[in-house]
């Protein structure tokens, strides 16, 4: 469900704030900020500036330290299992001078945006949990759950279809002749 690129029944509910995924990284659609995400400080001009400078594993410590200060609902976790049931397990990696971000669907599969590309994949547990991703993203695996606005919307979305049926997209009630009860 959380893959609305291949699901019809959200696309409507996705295009109402998702006008244009070219405008967001694989940070802003996992963190669904819905924007250019960079999650390094900004004493550096891009990820392959601080990747070589401190090297991999001091760089994801640094990113990891600056996410957390950027987003007071995002923690650190050792296992899935630690996720409560209204937040979103979110990945994150560094390698190859860039940095990589995936996020788990509340219909348990793995899913992630290349960049600016329109495309939103699947990505199979072993690789999410495999030495590297995408040929590339080899740096030390993190795994973070983060409570926002993006996992209540579509975790909830098949008990508002009745009333979404009941209810027009202009939010008047279709079924009793736009009368108010």
């Amino acid at each position: 469900m959380f893959n609305w690129k291949y699901n019809e029944e959200c696309d409507a509910v996705f295009d109402e704030y998702d006008n244009n995924v070219r405008n967001y990284n694989c940070g802003g659609f996992a963190l669904n900020t819905r924007d250019w995400y960079r999650p390094y400080p900004q004493d550096y001009l891009c990820i392959a500036e601080l990747e070589e400078e401190v090297g991999l594993e001091e760089g994801t410590e640094e990113c990891v330290t600056h996410m957390l200060v950027e987003f007071p609902t995002l923690r650190l976790i050792g296992s899935e299992d630690e996720a409560k049931e209204d937040e979103s397990v979110i990945f994150f990696r560094m390698g190859g001078g860039d940095f990589h971000f995936v996020r788990k669907g509340v219909d348990g599969k793995y899913y992630h945006k290349m960049g600016s590309s329109e495309a939103v994949e699947e990505m199979e547990r072993e690789e999410v949990y495999g030495r590297e991703w995408c040929y590339r993203y080899d740096g030390p695996l993190v795994m973070f759950a983060y409570k926002d606005k993006f996992y209540w919307e579509v975790a909830w979305l098949p008990f508002f279809y009745p009333l979404m049926e009941l209810y027009g997209s202009d939010g008047e009630l279709e079924k009793f002749g736009n009368s108010s009860l």
